[in-house]
């Protein structure tokens, strides 16, 4: 995301601040037996509550608020009522290495360890959400 002043950096802080709480709410109710559309509908309330928004909808009609990868999905796990979750799933890795003034290459190296570690490689053509435009271009560039 290129920042072009103050109005932007405001944006980001309330952005963020909603992403961060919907993040923390979904985590707490992580579960055997939760499926990824009851997450996806605790993330889509918490949004809703700070008159937020979802980027994947809004940027390419995304069928759901949130995008929850389980186990071996790649990227932009659509929520399922079907897709529950069991005991040692793995919802979540390299968020941990998210905070305030942490480089960014960090989440990369978490995904890429925990990748390798099983049996698994990264897909390196997939690989960040930088500009104002980058879903519309990967949306193009399938068609």
């Amino acid at each position: 995301m290129s920042i072009d002043g103050q109005k932007d950096v405001d944006g980001l802080k309330r952005a963020g601040a909603a992403v961060a709480e919907a993040r923390d709410t979904m985590g707490a109710h992580l579960a055997p037996g939760v499926s990824t559309a009851e997450l996806d509908a605790i993330g889509r309330e918490v949004l809703c509550r700070h008159g937020a928004r979802s980027a994947p909808q809004l940027a390419y009609d995304f069928p759901g608020t949130t995008c929850i990868s389980v186990n071996d999905e790649l990227a932009h796990g659509i929520p399922s009522r079907r897709r529950v979750l069991c005991e040692g799933d793995l919802v979540s890795d390299a968020i941990a290495q998210v905070r305030a003034g942490a480089p960014i290459r960090n989440i990369g190296r978490a995904v890429e360890r925990r990748a390798k570690r099983g049996g698994f490689r990264v897909v390196r053509d997939l690989c960040g959400h930088g500009g104002r435009a980058s879903h519309r271009n990967l949306s193009s560039a399938r068609r």
